[in-house]
């Protein structure tokens, strides 16, 4: 167990639908997410200011590469 932030959650979350996506042979993906801040720094909306941050997104760039399609879009809030 590790101690993250929700941010790091939802890209801990992301990487791993991903990769259990690409591994059942899917190669579209798109992915509705709750997070604001993820969907907008993986869309180029919002300055990456962090290390870790950054970190994570490079993670889902090199994850999504495999794939032929990818797409990010924010749910709105209820």
């Amino acid at each position: 167990m590790f101690k993250a932030t929700h941010n790091e959650a939802e890209y801990e979350a992301l990487i791993a639908e991903i990769e259990l996506c690409y591994t059942a042979g899917i190669d579209s993906i798109k992915v509705y997410s709750n997070s604001q801040l993820v969907v907008s720094q993986l869309n180029g909306k919002h300055e990456i200011k962090d290390d870790k941050m950054a970190a994570y997104v490079c993670r889902v760039r090199e994850a999504t590469s495999r794939l032929k399609n990818f797409s990010i879009a924010q749910i709105p809030p209820v």
